[in-house]
């Protein structure tokens, strides 16, 4: 199990944002109790939040499809983590 935790923090460190999500959502899930999965979700959204900053802080990137697909993450992600229903479902499919 550690191991899966030591490759979840390498998907987000490495930007693999979708990836790490997925993984993190299926924990999260089956036990939404669980620190190690609470810390990721944290995690995670720091790293979102830092790199839709810097996207949206560069006129060569401020509007540009990867900002906004990250911001729906980020969205779905502080969701989740805060109990809103609209987190449960998502229509981006990058995330089912």
């Amino acid at each position: 199990m550690a191991h899966d935790v030591s490759g979840i923090d390498g998907l987000i460190e490495s930007g693999r944002f979708f990836e790490a999500w997925g993984r993190i959502r299926e924990r999260f899930r089956s036990d939404s109790e669980n620190p190690e999965a609470i810390r990721l979700m944290h995690l995670l959204s720091s790293r979102l939040y830092s790199k839709c900053l810097g996207l949206a802080c560069s006129r060569a990137t401020e509007f540009s499809e990867e900002l906004h697909r990250l911001e729906a993450l980020l969205r779905e992600v502080d969701g989740l983590r805060s109990g809103s229903p609209c987190a449960e479902g998502t229509d981006n499919p990058e995330i089912r």
